[in-house]
């Protein structure tokens, strides 16, 4: 009250002290009421900060620094100072210098004001870190019991090595191939370069451009004649850190993993961000010790005696489709369902003490519940906290289970989520039966008591997973459209499809097949054989001409993905149709160490 007016309006003191139209003397008492002032209302709790206070204490002082520095050089402006105060007092407060600097320059637009805010910005950070350790802001949080520790892990890149980064799966490229076949399959890959093998051995690297390029020249080139022959390795060895200089020094996007001439892996930046984040989150490489969890949710059912049918719930909008499949595969195997949902905890928190909002997941089990109630089937829900979300659900399930449905959407790498390298994780080591479901939310499927109307086609390329999804059949097909919009007859297709160049007589596969599924359906079932150079292209184009409800896959036996050359696809199949696809994955060998 005893002040003069121009302290009752914050903004307009800054401005007022700007332009100098006061002198020295109120200027400095400006400084030190606004100081004490300051302190007293901060420290009296009331709403309000320390950015607009710092602002004002700058400018005085530094129209005080620049008045001094007009008596020994008088070609110094007190405008300069008083803005340079400004950056150097923030900076001081919250040693943030670079925030300092582009306030002030932000409030003038004056570029010749740059040069002083960095030199005064600098300054004051040296001489504030010498004499007082932190910023402010870090000391208020100290004095409300709020304690901010950083967790340093400054030996990210160099404790991980090139093996633990790397990708196994590679999409590879035989260097005698001719480019006229090659061009047009791999122009749909997601990828850009691919290895080059010859006897097993790595002898190249082409890229998508290169052969694009060459296809343009002569048509009859093989891979050999177009590749890259100078191509840079690393050791599996190798630390992160010196892939990533490799990376950076030669400006190249993928980086090719080699032991005594053998590939084996891959490594492109996106491995590196997601393997530095998971080790930054504490994510172990899906070790194979008891993962941590902490279970928040669980219910008991009566029955212990039969087998397990897992569902590993991600996404919750395609959570009733997944039971959907479940109850049609329990009615059948006569199994119980165990969905589960697993909640990933950041591992700077200890599983008991996190604090996590599990309403929607627990009100999702409890509405998948009821779901189990009206389709007939009872089942056991768990939501349980987990560090690792792959070591959690697999530490759950046994050989002697009946198997794992997984929900797929086609995205390979969404980067620790249970639709990219989680799913592919446990598609490998999951010891019972894997069913991905790709689920189609323009025509779903509904569960039937008794065998509904559905048009289900099933690829056949030869293979124990081939010979297990068959064996799925009889219970899928309790699944039936929702709305049926057609009058065309129930059947199973039996499709093969071979190459131009074949010339196969009989069909082996097709025959064995339908022989030894005519004793457990009662629909029609239709041996189809394809010729086409193109397998996911003629599949998709068979089920839109055909209008096929189902589609079901066997997995390759390496890896749900197959190889560059015939392309991927399972997942071209399913991104290329908006119909439900099923990929299955028969139980693993427990005696293979694989």
């Amino acid at each position: 009250a005893f002040l003069p007016p121009f302290f009752r309006d914050n903004a307009g003191l800054r401005d007022f002290l700007l332009t100098g139209d006061a002198g020295w003397q109120v200027i400095a008492i400006a400084f030190v009421a606004h100081f004490f002032l300051s302190l007293i209302a901060y420290g009296s709790g009331a709403p309000g900060g320390l950015f607009a206070p710092t602002l004002v204490l700058g400018t005085a002082l530094g129209y005080l620094v620049g008045t001094c520095a007009e008596i020994f050089v008088p070609e110094a402006t007190q405008y300069t100072y008083a803005l340079a105060g400004m950056g150097a007092f923030f900076t001081g407060v919250a040693r943030v210098p670079v925030t300092a600097i582009v306030i002030v320059f932000e409030l003038t637009t004056d570029f010749n004001l740059v040069l002083p805010l960095m030199l005064a910005s600098v300054t004051a950070l040296i001489v504030a870190e010498s004499i007082f350790k932190g910023s402010i802001y870090e000391y208020l949080l100290e004095a409300s019991g709020i304690h901010l520790e950083e967790e340093k892990n400054p030996q990210v890149l160099t404790d991980l090595t090139a093996a633990q980064v790397m990708q196994p799966e590679v999409e590879t490229l035989e260097s005698h191939l001719n480019l006229k076949d090659l061009v047009p399959i791999l122009s749909e890959s997601p990828h850009r370069g691919f290895p080059v093998l010859k006897q097993g051995k790595l002898v190249g690297i082409v890229t998508q451009g290169d052969l694009a390029q060459m296809a343009a020249q002569g048509k009859n080139l093989t891979v050999a004649q177009v590749m890259q022959r100078k191509v840079i390795t690393v050791s599996p060895r190798a630390s992160l850190s010196d892939v990533l200089y490799l990376l950076n020094r030669y400006q190249i996007s993928r980086l090719p993993v080699v032991d005594n001439d053998q590939l084996q892996g891959i490594i492109t930046r996106s491995d590196i961000i997601r393997a530095e984040a998971q080790e930054l989150l504490g994510k172990s490489h899906h070790a194979v010790q008891r993962t941590p969890s902490y279970c928040v949710y669980q219910t008991h059912t009566s029955d212990n005696y039969k087998r397990k049918l897992w569902v590993a719930i991600a996404n919750p909008n395609t959570a009733e489709a997944l039971i959907t499949f479940a109850a049609a595969i329990a009615k059948e195997k006569n199994a119980m369902v165990y969905c589960l949902n697993v909640v990933q905890v950041a591992a700077t928190y200890p599983l008991t003490d996190a604090h996590m909002n599990t309403y929607p997941e627990r009100h999702l089990m409890e509405k998948l519940e009821r779901l189990g109630e009206t389709l007939g089937i009872s089942i056991h829900t768990q939501v349980i906290l987990a560090y690792d979300v792959a070591g959690a659900i697999l530490q759950e399930i046994s050989n002697k289970d009946q198997g794992l449905i997984l929900g797929w959407q086609g995205d390979r790498h969404p980067g620790g989520q249970l639709f990219g390298s989680v799913m592919e994780y446990l598609v490998k080591k999951v010891p019972c039966d894997v069913i991905l479901v790709k689920t189609s939310h323009a025509h779903p499927l509904q569960f039937k008591a008794q065998p509904g109307k559905i048009r289900a086609l099933v690829p056949i390329a030869g293979g124990p997973n081939a010979e297990r999804a068959q064996e799925f059949i009889p219970a899928l097909l309790h699944l039936s459209p929702e709305v049926v919009r057609y009058s065309l007859p129930s059947q199973i297709c039996l499709c093969q499809v071979y190459q131009p160049q074949q010339r196969p007589q009989h069909f082996p596969l097709l025959v064995q097949a339908k022989r030894g599924l005519d004793p457990l359906v009662e629909i029609p079932i239709i041996p189809l054989p394809i010729r086409s150079s193109h397998i996911a292209d003629s599949l998709i184009r068979l089920i839109k001409e055909e209008t096929y409800d189902l589609v079901i896959l066997g997995a390759s036996r390496e890896s749900l993905f197959q190889k560059a050359l015939h392309g991927n696809i399972p997942e071209a199949i399913a991104k290329g149709t908006n119909r439900t696809v099923v990929i299955i994955r028969g139980a693993l060998d427990i005696t293979d160490p694989e």
